[in-house]
C-alpha cells in the first residue's frame, strides 16, 4: 500500500486548480503548504521518500486540510487517515445518523435505570451491560459469577445447568435465539460459516457439553432461521430457587444502530412476577476463594482490559493475537498492562484480527477517545455494500419479510400488554385491544391523515388530561426526537415532509379554535422542547408514562423501538405494565396468546 507521501504527491499532482485570467494549473508544493498553513519545507518532508531519516507523518488536521485543499472524496481521505492510524471522517451517509450513537457507557447508564431485568446484547450475543434486576432474577451476580470471558453469552448460559433449571419453556427460548443465530447465515456445525468467537463457542459447548450436543445439532437444525422486518417478542415462563413460578414477556430491540447493540427486555407479564422482583433482591454468598477475578462491566474497563478480555474470549493467548495481527507480542503485553497506549492503528488490527463485534471495538476505540466504526448492520441499513464474507447480514436478501398494516394488526392483537404502531408519517396505524382498553386509543374507522398522527394524538386535550406527568412524555418524543419516526431520503436528517406536517399543524390550530382556546398546545411544547437538557436522537426511547383517566392509575413503562426498520417505516410504542397494581388491572379485556397457528381467546 503507497505511504502517506506518495499518496499526497500523486494527488497534488492530479489536481488542477485554476485561477483568474489563466488556465488550469498542477498544484504546486508551495500552494498545498499555504493552503493548509504549513512551511513548504514540511510538505516536501512529507511527500519525500519514507526511506529517508527526515521523513515526518502530518497531523490529522494536516491530513484533512490536505484532502480538503485537493478536494478528496472522503473514502480517498479516509485511505490516508487509515494508513497514518487517525480515526476516519464519517461518510456523508453516516453523518445525519450518527447522532442516534449510544455509546457503551450510556447504555449501561440507561440500563441501570430501568426496574425491570434488562441486558444489552452485542451482535455476537453476548450481553455487554445489565442491570440489578438482572442480576435479581438470575439469582447471581453477572460481574463475579459470569466472569469468565464468553460467560455472558446468551447460547452458554442457556445450556448452562443455573440457567436450564429456571427456564421452564427452555427448548422454546433456545429455539428462537437459535433461529436469531442463523439469520447472520452462520451454522455452529459447519466450521467454514463461523467467526472466531463463534468456533470459540462451539469448541466450549464441546468441551463441556458434549452430551448435550446431539441434541443440540438437533434442535439446531429444526429451528428456522429468524426473518428479519419482525417485531422480536416472546414468552419467558421462569422458576426461581424458592419454586415461584414468574412470567415474562421478553424482546429485543435497537439500542445502538451503529455498534450493532441491541436490548434484551424482561417485562414482567403479570402482578405476582414484579411482587416476587420487589421483594426479592440478589444478595451474593460471601466467597473466601474466587477462581476468576469479577470483570468489570466492558462499559467500565480500560482499553487493554477490553482487549484481554476479547482475546481470552476467543481463546487466543498473546502469542496467537500478535501473529494474526501482525503485532509483536511485547506490543499486545504492553497495551494490554496498560504500560502502553493502543494507537487506532493497532486497535483496527487487532480489532480485524479478533473480527470483534462493533460493540467491543468501538467500546475499545471510546477509551482511547478515538472516533467509533459503524457496524456492517449500521452499513446496511443505511445502504452500503455488505461483503458475503461479513459477519452479519450477508443472507438477508432471502430472509426478509414485509409487513401490512393488516398483518401488523393481527399480529399486535396477540400481545398481552398495549401496544400502539405508527408508520413513516408518524400516524398510528394499528392498536391492539389491550391499548384501546387500556387508554381508549382507536383508530379503527378513522381514515388516514392527521387525525392519526401521533402528535395530534398526544396535543389532543382527552390525552393531556390522562397523563400525569404529560410535560415529561411529550418532551421525550416531540419535536426532534419524534423525527426519527419518517424515513429519510437520500441519507438525509429525518423530518417529516413539510407539506404533510403542515396540515398536521393546522389540524392541531383549527380544533383549538373549534374549542376557543386561547393558548396554542404548540407554544407550550417549543417552551418545553428549548428547556429539555437532551435532545438525543435514538432508535429506543424508553420513559415511564402514568395514565390517570379511568377507575384507577396505571403506570407503564413505554419503549419505542423500530418495529422492522431496515425494511418498512414502522415503529413500535409498547407500553409494559410498570408494577403489580397495573397488571391487577387486568384492563377488562381479553387476552389472546398463539397455539401453533391458531389464535385461542382466554379471560383474565
Amino acid at each position: 500500500m503507497p505511504n502517506f507521501g506518495q499518496q499526497l504527491k500523486a494527488a497534488r499532482k492530479a489536481a488542477k486548480v485554476t485561477q483568474v485570467g489563466r488556465k488550469a494549473a498542477k498544484v504546486t508544493q508551495k500552494q498545498l503548504a499555504a493552503a493548509m498553513g504549513v512551511k513548504v519545507a514540511t510538505v516536501t518532508s512529507w511527500e519525500r521518500d519514507p526511506e529517508d531519516k527526515g521523513h515526518r507523518n502530518p497531523e490529522r488536521d494536516h491530513v484533512i486540510a490536505a484532502g480538503n485543499a485537493l478536494r478528496l472524496a472522503t473514502p480517498a481521505l479516509n485511505e490516508w487517515l487509515e494508513g497514518l492510524g487517525y480515526h476516519l471522517e464519517p461518510d456523508e451517509r453516516t453523518i445525519p445518523l450518527f447522532d442516534r450513537r449510544k455509546p457503551l457507557a450510556v447504555i449501561q447508564e440507561e440500563c441501570d435505570s430501568y426496574s425491570w431485568p434488562c441486558l444489552a446484547m452485542n451482535e455476537d450475543f453476548e450481553a455487554v451491560a445489565w442491570n440489578a434486576a438482572a442480576n435479581d432474577l438470575s439469582e447471581l451476580d453477572f460481574a463475579t459469577d459470569l466472569a469468565e470471558p464468553g460467560a455472558r453469552n446468551l447460547l452458554r448460559m442457556a445450556v448452562s445447568k443455573h440457567y436450564r433449571n429456571k427456564l421452564a419453556n427452555w427448548e422454546d427460548v433456545l429455539t428462537i435465539g437459535m433461529s436469531m443465530y442463523k439469520n447472520g447465515g452462520h451454522d455452529f456445525f459447519n466450521p467454514q460459516t463461523l467467526t472466531p468467537y463463534q468456533q470459540s463457542l462451539v469448541d466450549y459447548l464441546i468441551a463441556n457439553h458434549i452430551d448435550d450436543l446431539e441434541w443440540l445439532m438437533k434442535l439446531w437444525a429444526k429451528s428456522p432461521a429468524h426473518s428479519e422486518g419482525m417485531h422480536s417478542a416472546f414468552e419467558a415462563r421462569w422458576r426461581s430457587s424458592d419454586g415461584t413460578a414468574l412470567r415474562f414477556h421478553c424482546a429485543f430491540t435497537s439500542w445502538s444502530d451503529f455498534d450493532a447493540t441491541g436490548g434484551f427486555d424482561w417485562h414482567p407479564a403479570e402482578a405476582a412476577t414484579w411482587r416476587w422482583l420487589a421483594a426479592h433482591p440478589y444478595s451474593p454468598a460471601p466467597q473466601v476463594e474466587v477462581e476468576t477475578p469479577p470483570a468489570l462491566p466492558p462499559a467500565a474497563m480500560s482499553a487493554g482490559e477490553l482487549l484481554r478480555y476479547a482475546r481470552k474470549r476467543q481463546g487466543l493467548t498473546q502469542v496467537g493475537l500478535a501473529a494474526e495481527s501482525g503485532r509483536s507480542e511485547g506490543l499486545i503485553a504492553a497495551i494490554e498492562s496498560g504500560t502502553k497506549a493502543l494507537t487506532r492503528r493497532t486497535a483496527i488490527a487487532v480489532g480485524r484480527a479478533l473480527d470483534l463485534d462493533r460493540s467491543t471495538l468501538n467500546a475499545i476505540l471510546d477509551a482511547v477517545q478515538q472516533a467509533p466504526e459503524p457496524s456492517e448492520q449500521f452499513a446496511y441499513i443505511i445502504g452500503h455494500p455488505i461483503q458475503k464474507s461479513g459477519r452479519r447480514y450477508a443472507e438477508l436478501a432471502g430472509g426478509r419479510v414485509h409487513w401490512s398494516e393488516f398483518d401488523i394488526a393481527r399480529e399486535i392483537d396477540t400481545y398481552e400488554w398495549p401496544v400502539i404502531v405508527v408508520d413513516g408519517r408518524c400516524e398510528v396505524i394499528a392498536t391492539n385491544e389491550r391499548c384501546r382498553a387500556a387508554i381508549g386509543l382507536d383508530v379503527r374507522g378513522r381514515p388516514p391523515g392527521p387525525t392519526r398522527n401521533l402528535v395530534a394524538i398526544v396535543t389532543d386535550s382527552w390525552f393531556r388530561e390522562s397523563v400525569e406527568d404529560w410535560e415529561t412524555v411529550v418532551t421525550k418524543i416531540w419535536p426532534d426526537e419524534l423525527a426519527i419516526f419518517a424515513s429519510p431520503p437520500d441519507g438525509e436528517r429525518p423530518t417529516m415532509a413539510r407539506s404533510y406536517f403542515r396540515s398536521v399543524l393546522q389540524h392541531i390550530h383549527e380544533r383549538e379554535a373549534a374549542a376557543r382556546l386561547t393558548k396554542s398546545v404548540l407554544g407550550e411544547l417549543n417552551a418545553l422542547w428549548e428547556a429539555a437538557p437532551d435532545h438525543r436522537l435514538a432508535t429506543r426511547i424508553v420513559f415511564p408514562l402514568r395514565w390517570v383517566r379511568g377507575r384507577a392509575p396505571l403506570t407503564f413503562n413505554v419503549v419505542v423501538s423500530p418495529w422492522n426498520h431496515m425494511i418498512d417505516p414502522y415503529w413500535a410504542i409498547d407500553l409494559h405494565p410498570a408494577d403489580a397494581e397495573t397488571w391487577g388491572e387486568g384492563f377488562g379485556v381479553k387476552l389472546y396468546t398463539r397455539r401453533g397457528n391458531a389464535l385461542d381467546a382466554v379471560s383474565h
